[in-house]
């Protein structure tokens, strides 16, 4: 079985998990209609999209990848490092 990395991040601002669940169930539908394809939810554990596409993840049975950022380590290059290490994972889509 192939995982598909997805890398989903967005605005802190958005808060409507239905409205997120429904766009991620639309983009997704051609990837989990291959059986043989298992998606990954790659996050950055920040309020308002990511955390919903963890939880739309988690709900759909998906493994989940977080990626916090470092906020008391790093201060305020926290979010770009956290940001580079999610692209540098190797994400398949976003």
């Amino acid at each position: 079985m192939r995982t598909y990395k997805l890398l989903i991040a967005g605005s802190r601002e958005i808060t409507d998990y239905e409205f997120i669940a429904a766009r991620l169930d639309y983009l997704t539908a051609h990837i989990t209609a291959d059986e043989d394809v298992r998606i990954e939810v790659v996050e950055g554990e920040a309020p308002g999209v990511d955390r919903l596409a963890r939880r739309w993840g988690e709900e759909r049975g998906y493994a989940v990848k977080p990626f916090p950022a470092d906020w008391n380590g790093l201060g305020k290059k926290a979010g770009f490092v956290r940001n580079k290490q999610m692209v540098e994972y190797g994400p398949d889509g976003a």
